[in-house]
């Protein structure tokens, strides 16, 4: 029988074991230099020379007798595969490294495994048991919190008592977050390995079931390995791909997509609790695609307020994100004097692995995953085509630092962020591009970027919503506040990710906001938002022209508050158009209704005349803005006079927008040169 771990040809026969056990011994012994650890359990000594080590569990049903087995066995597995892991990580260059385990002070061949007793019988914890599995969980989640002092880590490994093979149906095997779990049964032992038989290939199965889900609990998402590994007689098959039927059959590895998660997990350092998983802000700044030759390139660059260590993109033979056993990995380091870049290189053969599986022609997914050194990860994933084994991507963007926002509108960072986030204006087809590099609304404080104008009781702002990225919970959308302050009051209305309109609110300044659930409809589609007095009112459209009322909301507004285009949760990216505030189109505002007021001369000199045409509806103010919307004078006028006078006095050459106000409340807009 091929190897998967450390020994090529590996027959581990019951005579093998003790001798592997007494390398494995000699292997941990030399690390006697780092700092042991200790603890107690049913009256025995257990260490360690790692910090964080994993937390095992046996978890045993009411009326499942307690196989006494069980200690000896899953010991040596999970030494068995201790190692198994630590051979992976050199294989991949990242050292000495695997997980942490107690195991006994006088002689290391026993792992501290925590006894759990269930209050049910067996079947009541299978999945045709309502709530079944559910239980089980929170079964165990009680143990947990009842039982502090035996949490090693932030990882477990909860292993499920059978009586035998064909009684582990619909009890759970899957992972959740850092924890999985997987079933036991009196023959799962390692002395079978390398035999013949059913109890062998029984042990194959499960065996390779436990290090798979292993895996997730230590943090790797399913991928598939390239043509050449699985060709390498010293690869083969991914442990998180189909590894769990192949392991200890035919050669199994951990490919460096994995390694690369692996080695900044906890379980695999030795830095203090605290500098692992801890939240981060990081995401993509630009993404580049080159084919040629049967090669794709992706390249791009990222920005991490934790540092990057890796990046690893998936290719992904679905349309949509699938379970992740077919998405073919690659993984790289990061580039440039700042490692804020990457670039990596897929061959089509590397990928194409049979027309069944691997599609030439169809929709795909691509998945960019940026590892962090704290143990978290970033994933973006894009839509592509194969056609004819050619991709062709359509989600190349460039960065969006372009200065350019929508006329009459100013771009404020409200609350903090990482990275201010960005606004890109595009006259071309009036668009705007947003990213954001901050957490968005919510809570009692707000982070995000804010494209606003002042807003006032009669005011309408709508937009159409083309995209939005799909990651859970990133939105775009508009936004009345009473002020640019992080924790004012506002009332907003948006498209959240791919699921629809979505109405949230704070009612008052500094309170916790709210929000009602999704509405489904399908991008792209129009939204909008109306003031009267301090009535907010959200509204929604297919087609732009029929709203439906969703959601209205009563806000402590000041007489001017403001309104605007907001984009919420980190790494969110949304594009929208045909922004329209009252009525008038922002970006091709010479060609809108001018309702009904003159200005002339334009170019102007000095003075600037503007007339109404109706003269029962007067001009009463006018406001000169520069191109980010900055008020840059203003006149008042309270005579009955059809045409005023207006004299903004050093203002420099160039193009600026004039906003007259009429007597009825409506406004335009016009753009205005000066000579």
């Amino acid at each position: 029988m091929k190897s998967t771990g450390f020994e090529n040809k590996f027959q581990l026969k019951s005579s093998l074991l003790k001798l592997f056990i007494a390398l494995l011994l000699s292997v941990l012994g030399k690390s006697a230099h780092a700092q042991v650890v200790t603890t107690q359990y049913q009256g025995f000594q257990y260490q360690s020379n790692q910090p964080h080590n994993l937390n095992v569990y046996y978890f045993k049903a009411s009326d499942i007798p307690l196989d006494t087995s069980y200690l000896r066995r899953h010991s040596q597995i999970l030494l068995w595969l201790q190692q198994y892991y630590r051979q992976q990580m050199q294989n991949n260059g990242y050292g000495n490294k695997t997980f942490g385990l107690w195991t006994s002070a006088s002689s290391g061949d026993t792992v501290r495994i925590i006894l759990v007793n269930g209050r049910k019988p067996i079947n009541s914890y299978r999945s045709s048991t309502p709530g079944g599995n559910d239980s089980l969980i929170q079964e165990f989640r009680d143990f947990e919190t009842a039982h502090p002092q035996y949490k090693l880590s932030e990882h477990n490994l909860i292993l499920v008592a059978t009586p035998g093979v064909s009684q582990m149906n619909g009890l759970p095997y899957y992972g959740i977050g850092k924890t999985c779990l997987a079933t036991d049964y009196p023959e799962l032992d390692l002395q079978y390995m390398g035999q013949t038989g059913t109890i062998a290939q029984q042990f194959v199965t499960y065996f390779g079931g436990i290090a798979h889900e292993l895996g997730h609990a230590l943090n790797l998402p399913h991928s598939h390995q390239t043509l050449s590994e699985n060709q390498n007689p010293s690869q083969g098959t991914n442990l998180m791909a189909d590894g769990n039927y192949t392991l200890t059959a035919s050669p199994t590895f951990i490919n460096r997509a994995g390694a690369a998660i692996l080695n900044r997990c906890q379980l695999f350092n030795t830095q203090p609790a605290a500098s692992f998983y801890t939240g981060h802000i990081a995401g993509l700044l630009s993404v580049h695609s080159q084919f040629s030759a049967g090669v794709w390139t992706i390249s791009g660059r990222f920005q991490s307020n934790v540092p990057v260590t890796d990046i690893n993109v998936y290719q992904d033979p679905f349309q949509n994100p699938s379970a992740g056993y077919q998405r073919v990995a690659f993984s790289v380091a990061p580039l440039g004097t700042s490692n804020d870049s990457f670039r990596v290189v897929m061959p089509v053969t590397e990928v194409m692995q049979g027309a069944n599986q691997y599609p030439p022609t169809g929709p795909w997914n691509l998945a960019i995953e940026l590892v962090l050194e704290n143990g978290e990860t970033e994933e973006r994933w894009f839509p592509f085509r194969y056609n004819n084994r050619t991709p062709s991507s359509g989600f190349t963007f460039d960065d969006l630092n372009c200065g350019s926002i929508p006329p009459g509108f100013s771009l404020t960072q409200i609350g903090s962020a990482f990275s201010p986030g960005q606004a890109c204006f595009r006259p071309i087809d009036s668009s705007v591009v947003m990213r954001v590099w901050a957490t968005g609304p919510g809570g009692v404080k707000d982070n995000f970027p804010f494209l606003w104008r002042p807003f006032l009781s009669g005011d309408t702002l709508s937009m159409r919503v083309l995209s939005v990225s799909d990651t859970w919970n990133d939105q775009v959308g508009l936004m009345v506040r009473a002020s640019l302050d992080s924790n004012s009051a506002y009332a907003a209305i948006s498209a959240l990710d791919y699921r629809g309109v979505f109405w949230s609110w704070r009612s008052q300044t500094g309170q916790q906001s709210g929000y009602n659930l999704v509405n489904t409809l399908a991008l792209p589609f129009w939204i909008k938002v109306t003031r009267s007095t301090n009535w907010v009112e959200g509204f929604y459209s297919s087609d732009g022209q029929n709203w439906t009322l969703y959601y209205r909301r009563n806000l402590p507004l000041p007489n001017q508050a403001v309104a605007g285009v907001f984009i919420g949760k980190n790494g969110a990216r949304g594009v929208v158009d045909q922004i329209r505030h009252n009525g008038l189109t922002v970006g091709t505002i010479e060609k809108e209704i001018e309702a009904g007021v003159q200005v002339f001369p334009n170019p102007f000199l000095n003075e600037i005349k503007i007339r109404s045409l109706d003269e029962q509806n007067p001009v009463i103010e006018v406001r000169i803005l520069d191109l980010r919307g900055t008020c840059l004078h203003r006149e008042r006028f309270l005579n009955s006079e059809s045409t005023r006078k207006c004299n903004p006095a050093g203002l420099p050459s160039g193009l600026y927008l004039i906003e007259s106000t009429l007597a009825n409340g409506e406004r335009t807009i016009q753009k205005l040169m000066r000579q």
